[in-house]
């Protein structure tokens, strides 16, 4: 086998490690109204979200994220199918996927400039709070059983509470 003939069958394999690793690594958004994530199905329109939210009586948890997001990957992979938050998701709340990048409408609606951002809604469509970047397992967890009792936990950006000024209090108890 000549030398040319190696250079091109190395470039080839190479070409074809780097396909593969690329579509192994997005997550699987295969149809119009769903998306799949962390082994979650998600539905992909607020809208529809906040509907299937009021019939189930749930509240929302719309996913803000992006293919190039390092932060999103691991929500992505790590966070939301494991142990602490994976049935919570399921069980709990109704999901939404907002690609930052195909959807420019909904982001700004909500304020959200950079991926991850997770943003829980009432049923009838009210925020609750927000996490801004990625927080761990346990951090989504907390504030997963707090916004499904019916409390409003603060606003996080990372693991950093956020002291909103602009919020008002909830009835009957501390912000």
């Amino acid at each position: 086998m000549s030398r040319e003939r190696l250079l091109l069958y190395l470039a080839l394999a190479g070409v074809l490690v780097f396909f593969y690793v690329s579509a192994s690594s997005a997550p699987v958004v295969s149809d119009r109204r769903l998306g799949y994530i962390g082994g979650h199905t998600w539905l992909l329109s607020v809208e529809e979200g906040l509907a299937r939210a009021q019939a189930e009586r749930k509240p929302v948890l719309v996913y803000f994220w992006a293919v190039w997001c390092q932060y999103c990957k691991r929500y992505d992979n790590e966070v939301f199918p494991g142990a602490m938050v994976g049935p919570r998701l399921e069980r709990d709340f109704v999901r939404v996927l907002i690609d930052l990048d195909a959807d420019r409408r909904t982001p700004a609606r909500f304020g959200v400039q950079y991926p991850p951002t997770l943003v829980f809604l009432e049923p009838g469509g009210g925020v609750v709070t927000r996490i801004n970047g990625y927080v761990g397992a346990e951090a989504l967890a907390d504030t997963m059983d707090k916004v499904k009792a019916g409390v409003r936990p603060p606003e996080m950006v990372g693991n950093q509470t956020v002291v909103d000024a602009g919020r008002p209090p909830p009835p009957g108890g501390e912000p």
